[in-house]
């Protein structure tokens, strides 16, 4: 992993699965253990735009979830895993938006599925990628049609994921039993 051209290229938009139990707004550091070979991916960098480096899914804000992700997450063989986004921007937690504003502009994705292929490429190691949601889901599969026959790209295993933020994963444990549930299908163990 080249980890210092990640952290100065991406460590706006992403994260690493590491929390604090109690308080999700402490950041991982340059010595929390990572494991680059697992990949979480979202929609777009919504809560990026508060300038701490890999401070991206570890925000307390009004309405957001991402303190089911961290439960799903910590003690199991994930923690250390990458957290991105498929999309840098629009700065839009609202992803019907998102979707409608790329269906007008869909010129614009080549853009970020390049810079999404760039942060991959610096993670070397990505062995499979978890997607959160439908919406980011869409995204995924038109990037690995765009990527077409690249061999990196093809031997990633793409798994999908409710969303973490989904009203049925409110209930406190839900998103780590889906989780759980989904490893265990695929004989990923923990």
């Amino acid at each position: 992993m080249k980890y210092e051209l990640l952290k100065k290229e991406f460590g706006r938009y992403a994260s690493w699965a590491c929390w604090d139990s109690n308080d999700i707004n402490i950041l991982p550091d340059d010595h929390t253990p990572k494991k680059p070979q697992y990949m979480f991916v979202g929609l777009n960098a919504s809560q990026a735009e508060d300038g701490r480096i890999w401070g991206n899914f570890h925000y307390r804000h009004r309405g957001g979830k991402d303190g089911n992700l961290r439960d799903a997450i910590m003690g199991t063989k994930f923690e250390g895993a990458y957290l991105t986004d498929i999309l840098k921007y629009p700065n839009e937690p609202i992803a019907h938006r998102v979707r409608s504003h790329f269906k007008k502009h869909p010129d614009e994705l080549k853009q970020h599925f390049d810079v999404f292929y760039k942060e991959i490429t610096l993670l070397e190691d990505v062995d499979c990628m978890f997607v959160f949601g439908k919406d980011a889901q869409h995204f995924v599969e038109q990037f690995m049609k765009y990527m077409g026959n690249d061999v990196k790209m093809r031997r990633i295993k793409v798994i999908p994921l409710v969303h973490y933020s989904a009203p049925k994963m409110y209930k406190r444990g839900a998103y780590r039993e889906h989780l759980l549930n989904v490893i265990e299908a695929l004989q990923l163990g923990m």
